[in-house]
Order: structure tokens, then C-alpha cells, then sequence
């Protein structure tokens, strides 16, 4: 089975000037039309290889001959100031599975820009005959956009911005079972679950009877707060497959 390219075949800049082309020409064209304005030749790799970076770059749409600007090539153009308009190349250019998980990888850290190519190969499933030319992509396209400074750190992005030590304070220790609400219980009797495990005793709260919907805030180390909420009819399986749910989670945390 030949290997699916999730990856950009042309820069982030030349995928840019494409997108910026297509609105320029109000916001649909034909690729031949497109083509004709960016002085390349519709039929030729480099220009299909464009197109198909600039929809993987969540730049534009390809359907049927036609070229379509997205709504974030819009923003770019009407971006207020330098940083907002970074921050839209940093949304597109991170949009590649393999240039958002090598920016997260790197967050915060040194890019190993020396043997970058390699990695890309040996962990991140690119082709090695491309590996070299992806490097330079995601390094070209980094810079651009802001991720990557003169110094080749990788910017701290807003998912990877995690305190590890306080990650393990947000935990669910296992308590002594708390009953469900009374008007619950009244209406499961049989149930064979009737109770709800692993929340912290003090935190626990459900909203009453009377209020339109069924929240259950859950205070966190740090003065933080999560809320769980559940539709008004929900069972005891529901509450089973919540805490199974629950469990998964700590189970990632664990890791």
C-alpha cells in the first residue's frame, strides 16, 4: 500500500503566495486562471505541488478545477499589526500532522536543525528521499510565521505550554463511594451502580432538581475549577462509562 503524504511538497511561502492569488481573484478561480496570475504552467509539478501544499497548509480548497481561499487567507490580509498576522501563518503552518507533532516535540527547546532531515525519516514517517527538503520547509516555513527564532529555539506553543509537576497534582484519587442524588436513586432502584468513585469527596456537587441542567463542578489544585456536565436524563451506564472515562484519563497522566 503506498505510503499517504501528509506532508507539504512545496514551501509554506510559495503556498501563501497561492492562497494570497486565489483572493486576490475574489476568492475563486480556476487553477488555470490562478496559474496564469502566478506566471507558472497549470500542468506543470511545481505548480500542482503548490496547490496541493497550500491545501494541506489549510490555505485553500481543490474541488473540481477550482481554487477557493479560505476564511484564514482573509485574516491574514486584514490582520490588524505583525503579530496577528503571525499568529494566522503560525495557525496554517501548523496545520501538517508532521509540522504541528515536530513543534510540539520541540516547544519551548533547541531545534535540532543539524539532523533534522534524519529525524523526519526515522521517527516522523517521512519519505528519506524527501526528508532533506521537508527540513528546509518546516525550517523556511518556521521562521516565517515566528515559531523558530534566530537562534533556532522553537517557540513555547499554547498546547505544549504544561507544567509537568502540576499535571500530576490534577488527579482523581479514589474515595469512599458517594450516593447519587435521592431524586436519582428513586428512579434506579435496580440499577446495579448505584454510586460514583474516584471524585474528591469535598469537591463533589450536582446541581439540583429544579435547575435546567445537570453540572458537576470539580475544584482543582491552583484555584482551578472543571465542570462535568450530563444531559438531564442520564442513567447509571452513563455515570459507568463517565468514570471509565475518567479512568482513561489519569491513565494518560500516569504515563
Amino acid at each position: 500500500m503506498p505510503r499517504k503524504i501528509d506532508y507539504p511538497r512545496a514551501s509554506f511561502r510559495s503556498a501563501l503566495e497561492l492562497a494570497q492569488a486565489v483572493q486576490s481573484l475574489g476568492g475563486k478561480t480556476t487553477s488555470e486562471v490562478c496559474a496564469e496570475k502566478l506566471g507558472r504552467s497549470v500542468g506543470s509539478g511545481g505548480f500542482n505541488s503548490v496547490v496541493g501544499a497550500a491545501v494541506k497548509f489549510g490555505l485553500v480548497k481543490q474541488t473540481k478545477g477550482y481554487l477557493e481561499s479560505m476564511p484564514i487567507v482573509k485574516s491574514i490580509k486584514l490582520a490588524y499589526d505583525d503579530e496577528e498576522r503571525s499568529r494566522h501563518y503560525a495557525e496554517a503552518f501548523l496545520t501538517p500532522p508532521v509540522f504541528r507533532n515536530l513543534a510540539n516535540r520541540f516547544s519551548g527547546e533547541k531545534l535540532p536543525v543539524e539532523v533534522l532531515a534524519k529525524m523526519l525519516a526515522k521517527e516522523f514517517d517521512v519519505d528519506m528521499n524527501a526528508s532533506s527538503a521537508i527540513a528546509k520547509q518546516f525550517i523556511d516555513g518556521a521562521r516565517l510565521s515566528g515559531i523558530l527564532d534566530a537562534n533556532n529555539e522553537v517557540v513555547k506553543l499554547a498546547g505544549s505550554d504544561i507544567d509537568d509537576s502540576k499535571v500530576l497534582d490534577v488527579q482523581v484519587e479514589e474515595v469512599q463511594q458517594l450516593r447519587l442524588p435521592s431524586y436519582y436513586e428513586d428512579d434506579h432502584r435496580n440499577s446495579t451502580s448505584n454510586s460514583i468513585q474516584d471524585v474528591q469527596k469535598e469537591n463533589y456537587e450536582i446541581v439540583t432538581p429544579d435547575s435546567d441542567k445537570r453540572k458537576i463542578p470539580i475544584s482543582l489544585p491552583g484555584k482551578r475549577v472543571a465542570e462535568l456536565s450530563v444531559p438531564t436524563d442520564y442513567t447509571a451506564k452513563d455515570l459507568e462509562v463517565i468514570k471509565m472515562q475518567l479512568d482513561v484519563l489519569r491513565f494518560s497522566i500516569e504515563d
